[in-house]
């Protein structure tokens, strides 16, 4: 019997330590999510389609450390979370903060600009006439 126990317990020990948000872009534009821990460590960067719902977890999603955001710090942050919703261009949409593990973080319930300029086409001219 306690063998079970501890068969059991060491399967599912790993989930009761893990980071898992609900990321939803509820916007008319795509996003991406840079998800930061309370320490400051880099997590993730994650593109969020107009409409759709993303779940992200530490245990089954690997971080994307690249050369915008080297790995920082331990492997498991501590909570609450940083959000930071940016637009495909480049600029900030807004800004969740304090997201405890399990939320579903909502982009238009961030702080922040909240707006997306349209996305350029290639080979549109600018104001001056030539091509940007």
């Amino acid at each position: 019997m306690h063998r079970l126990f501890l068969f059991i317990f060491c399967c599912f020990s790993s989930s009761l330590f893990a980071i898992s948000v609900r990321l939803q872009n509820d916007t008319a534009y795509p996003l991406r999510s840079v998800l930061y821990g309370r320490d400051g460590a880099f997590l993730a960067d994650i593109l969020v389609n107009s409409q759709a719902t993303v779940k992200w977890s530490d245990t089954n999603s690997p971080i994307d450390n690249n050369e915008e955001h080297p790995p920082q710090g331990p492997k498991l942050s501590q909570t609450p979370l940083l959000v930071i919703w940016y637009c495909v261009d480049g600029g900030q949409y807004g800004v969740s903060d304090n997201v405890s593990t399990g939320s579903l973080v909502v982009a238009s319930h961030s702080v922040g600009n909240r707006h997306c300029g349209p996305p350029k086409k290639k080979g549109d001219i600018n104001q001056t006439g030539e091509k940007p």
